[in-house]
């Protein structure tokens, strides 16, 4: 005779003094006695064994790491918090058991692999409930390369032409170029975004602006993996943002092919030397007055049909820029 809760609720046969029977659990927390009957005589009740019935799960937080998180080491860091409405039986991470503290706190460090790893949290409580967490990460162990990278070779632009910047590195990162000047500070910002318009290829665009013009700019490209480490390389391909001849900088010293500002020929003595030997070659100096106006060394205005076709400008921090009618 089984009894829950001082109610008689089963009777069973035995077997080799043994027996087995299901029953319900009508509380919370319920006492169960047997007793033995024979020929109509039932023995004293067995001492109580208090059963709890819990049908409610752990709770389970996952702090660390986010699913989908992308690393570049061997290890991730698991850390989290388990609890429970009676108590925490143990806590599993991929089936292997871990330490909790006593306000339920775990960290693990565990090793991954190469590419992607599952991670799976278990909490057991004493019922056997169960509550999982899975985490997905991310590994990428290998420096990833940037390949193929274009412009490769030396591209001229005028304003509102479009350079296209193109390069190969590892699938779904970000790609990102920007124009270094010579003498410059590098930018601030990343660059501007390029698209991966296939696995792996990256490409972005810029137009030359108008008012703007520079030569020899390098184009460093910048790749973030998955992991979202930072790569950078340079294009062996240069840019150079060619003026009009009408653009040409006010106060431009014009000898031939060339042309320097004021400042840079008073303070460079190549640059003086030049002009004095192009001066005593008989040869004609002409300077820009304004906008649209030219004049030689004696003030006469001049017209620009006797400019050449290009000139090689000078600015005064030593930047060439190139003009062309």
């Amino acid at each position: 005779n089984v009894y829950v809760n001082n109610e008689k609720v089963a009777s069973v046969e035995t077997e080799d003094l043994r027996f087995a029977v299901e029953v319900d659990l009508p509380l919370d927390e319920n006492t169960i006695m047997v007793t033995a009957e024979m020929e109509g005589n039932e023995t004293e009740p067995s001492p109580e064994v208090v059963v709890i019935k819990d049908k409610e799960a752990p709770v389970l937080t996952v702090d660390e790491p986010e699913d989908g998180a992308k690393i570049n080491r061997e290890y991730v860091h698991i850390i989290g918090n388990t609890s429970d409405n009676i108590a925490i039986k143990e806590l599993l991470i991929n089936e292997e058991a871990v330490e909790v503290d006593e306000e339920g706190n775990f960290h693990v460090r565990l090793l991954v692999d190469q590419g992607e790893n599952t991670i799976t949290v278990k909490a057991v409580d004493l019922a056997g409930n169960e509550t999982v967490v899975e985490r997905t990460v991310y590994v990428e162990l290998e420096t990833p390369e940037i390949t193929n990278i274009e412009p490769s070779e030396d591209v001229e632009l005028r304003a509102g032409e479009v350079l296209t910047v193109s390069f190969n590195a590892p699938a779904g990162g970000e790609g990102y170029f920007r124009l270094l000047l010579p003498f410059g500070n590098e930018p601030q910002d990343i660059g501007i975004p390029m698209e991966e318009i296939d696995a792996g290829f990256y490409v972005g665009t810029w137009t030359a602006p108008e008012g703007i013009v520079a030569s020899g700019l390098q184009v460093e490209v910048i790749f973030i993996g998955s992991d979202g480490t930072r790569h950078t390389a340079l294009a062996e391909g240069r840019v150079t943002i060619i003026g009009d001849m009408e653009d040409l900088p006010v106060n431009a010293v014009i000898i031939g092919d060339k042309a320097f500002d004021l400042d840079y020929i008073n303070n460079n003595p190549e640059a003086q030397m030049l002009l004095i030997n192009w001066i005593n070659g008989g040869n004609e100096v002409y300077i820009k007055l304004g906008k649209d106006t030219l004049v030689d060394l004696d003030g006469q205005l001049v017209d620009d049909k006797f400019l050449p076709e290009v000139i090689y400008f000078h600015h005064s921090n030593g930047n060439i820029a190139i003009y062309t009618k």
